[in-house]
């Protein structure tokens, strides 16, 4: 019999940052093809979980026995399904034994392999050590990048990609047809970069809820983005606004975006002419939008076959 593999996604608890966004729509795409997959909450507080599951059984107990049950129970199953590892400053860190079916999936940003797992994948959501200059990954780690320009070639040279797209169509639609004006800005990755001005002249949208983002993007003018890979800028076009990314320095608009349908309905830069291609290309941009639930059906078939081969599943 072949062996099956699982899946752990290891994750943020939230879903607000991009990166985020994608873990879990992974875990939700390799649950719905049939795949056995969760999500490992990052510095999840294991005893409040387990008490959570173990409460579904007991709810009809009085609370006092309930305490009393849920307290021996977790004490006796810990050694069971959670192994004790020291981490740098000596505190006891909880984590789940993991069988050789595992397969855990860590995004760049994560050091090492807390979870010990005999099967790694590092998801390049972003540039390794970008966010923080820390960079340890295991030899034997699987490495697939979100996009080309995320890719390193010292971890990556085959150049596995795998780029699900979460779209929502429903929150960002245009709803104003009428005359526009204003700015509204992204900063979110770019808040490091040296051309950032020192105040703007309309709303931020880093943080705020995705209902009050569509609103201001269908009231602006123009959307000007700091952060030169968030969809956000794409949902901004979705809403009518005239979408700009402010280009990198020295970073040609191919060398920022090698994919010729992530360009579409994007200004890199301010140009009469790049603001032309915004508008005239926006229609493509929502062609290739409608394509993407496909495509991630594709794309994550494919990971899982790479994953398969590389830690001999098949």
């Amino acid at each position: 019999m072949k062996r099956k593999p699982s899946f752990i996604i290891y994750a943020p608890d939230n879903e607000i940052s991009g990166g985020a966004i994608v873990l879990h729509l992974l875990n939700k795409l390799l649950i719905k093809q049939g795949h056995n997959s969760h999500i490992y909450k990052m510095d999840s507080n294991e005893r409040v979980l387990y008490n959570n599951l173990i409460q579904v059984y007991t709810k009809k107990i009085s609370y006092c026995v309930k305490k009393i049950v849920i307290e021996i129970i977790y004490l006796l199953s810990m050694k069971r399904y959670f192994s004790r590892s020291i981490n740098k400053r000596r505190s006891f860190i909880m984590k789940p034994c993991l069988n050789k079916n595992a397969i855990v999936v860590y995004p760049e940003i994560i050091s090492g392999n807390p979870l010990g797992a005999n099967n790694a994948v590092r998801w390049l959501l972003y540039k390794p050590g970008f966010f923080t200059n820390e960079i340890n990954y295991g030899k034997n780690d699987l490495f697939f990048c979100y996009q080309k320009v995320f890719n390193d070639l010292k971890f990556n040279p085959d150049e596995n990609m795998l780029t699900v797209t979460l779209i929502k169509r429903d929150v960002f639609q245009q709803t104003n047809f009428k005359k526009r004006s204003g700015n509204c800005y992204i900063v979110r990755k770019g808040k490091d970069r040296e051309d950032l001005p020192p105040s703007f002249d309309g709303p931020v949208i880093d943080d705020l809820p995705d209902e009050n983002v569509s609103e201001i993007f269908n009231q602006c003018e123009y959307c000007i983005s700091y952060d030169p890979y968030t969809f956000y800028s794409t949902y901004a076009s979705l809403c009518g606004c005239i979408s700009v990314v402010e280009p990198l320095k020295g970073v040609t608009k191919d060398e920022w975006q090698p994919k010729k349908e992530m360009q579409y309905g994007i200004s890199y830069g301010r140009t009469t002419e790049e603001i032309n291609f915004a508008k005239d290309t926006k229609h493509k941009m929502e062609e290739y939008i409608d394509s993407i639930e496909q495509e991630n059906v594709k794309q994550v078939q494919n990971f899982v076959s790479v994953c398969k081969k590389k830690f001999g599943f098949d």
